[in-house]
């Protein structure tokens, strides 16, 4: 499809969309903000899925550009792995923005041996928005170990780092 076919002409990789993937995507940036979501499972590279109660978070964007994860689980070690990112972004139809305002990161949470880090400071980058079938795709989150996520009507997929995938419901 060439791009003089696309309704949209903004976004990239307009010359891989049809006309009803253009739309589907200009509604999904539309209403990327305010959402919640769920995390429903985490696959592990090794194909273990994790739910809860061993494995849940929550992630929320607001209207006014303000973002927040938590996620709690329990390894396969039985140690149990808790973060949590409170940051401020900004999207457009071809790029993602974000500065991290703190970090928390708890691994090997109560009963033994606690490691916490704390961070807090500015750290930020940008990162590609595309349409990829219809759907809003952040490749390299700037402040996550998120290869890349994917943005769909009503849920999520982040794509880690570490080969780990994790499934977000979007509540609302």
């Amino acid at each position: 499809m060439s791009r003089k076919n696309c309704d949209c002409k903004k976004h990239r990789n307009c010359d891989n969309c049809t006309p009803e993937e253009c739309k589907r995507f200009k509604k999904i940036l539309k209403n990327f903000a305010p959402s919640y979501y769920i995390l429903e499972k985490r696959v592990l590279p090794d194909g273990t899925v994790l739910t809860a109660p061993t494995t849940f978070g929550s992630a929320f964007y607001t209207a006014d550009g303000h973002r927040g994860v938590q996620v709690v689980s329990l390894n396969p070690d039985s140690t149990v792995l808790g973060i949590s990112v409170q940051s401020t972004y900004s999207i457009t139809d071809t790029t993602y923005s974000e500065t991290l305002d703190a970090l928390q990161l708890q691994n090997n949470v109560p009963p033994t041996d606690p490691t916490l880090y704390l961070y807090q400071g500015a750290v930020s980058g940008t990162a590609p928005v595309t349409c990829e079938n219809g759907n809003l795709v952040i490749t390299n989150f700037p402040v996550d170990p998120v290869n890349k996520g994917i943005f769909y009507k009503n849920r999520h997929v982040a794509y880690l780092k570490d080969g780990s995938v994790d499934h977000w419901k979007r509540i609302c």
